[in-house]
């Protein structure tokens, strides 16, 4: 699969370890690059939109939750 490109100012998290992929890890970013009001939405490396179902408290993690069947794959 090809490397995802993350344009400035956007930010580039693919090389991030998993023991640094904190909750404030995903939330500073999103802060970052829009307002509580700003719509977003989760893509995959190929710009198509996922379903985003919701966040689940797991044991010793948070967990994003998304769907990844993308209609027409």
């Amino acid at each position: 699969m090809e490397k995802i490109r993350i344009s400035s100012p956007d930010w580039d998290m693919s090389d991030e370890p998993p023991e640094e992929r904190t909750v404030e890890s995903f939330v500073m970013p999103l802060e970052g690059c829009g307002s509580d009001d700003d719509p977003a939405a989760v893509v995959d490396a190929y710009g198509r939109e996922l379903r985003y179902l919701g966040v689940r408290r797991a044991t010793v993690r948070v967990e994003l939750v998304v769907d990844t069947e993308v209609p027409g794959r």
